[in-house]
């Protein structure tokens, strides 16, 4: 299992467009094979901060979303308005 999790600094001047690409890139994460979760959210504390958190089947699973269409159009779109980010990815295993 793969676990991405960090933190994006945005610009504010088109929230709106960034919101719209957010929530698209979700959805259409959350409908890939493989994808356990996929989720950005908003820092209480420092409103132009976001949270993402993400959780993969596989590492086959990560590449194929990489290379996804709605990436490539994420990264076109929204991209631009990150100003900042840290993110980290990190090899887990279930344990029960």
């Amino acid at each position: 299992m793969i676990i991405i999790g960090g933190t994006i600094e945005f610009a504010t001047d088109n929230e709106e467009m960034l919101f719209n690409q957010l929530r698209q890139m979700i959805a259409d994460s959350q409908a890939e094979t493989g994808c356990l979760a996929y989720e950005f959210s908003r820092d209480l504390s420092a409103p132009n901060i976001l949270h993402l958190y993400e959780v993969w089947e596989s590492a086959e699973a990560l590449k194929i979303h990489g290379e996804s269409a709605h990436m490539t159009a994420f990264k076109e779109k929204a991209f631009p308005s990150f100003v900042d980010t840290d993110i980290k990815r990190y090899d887990a295993e279930l344990s029960v």
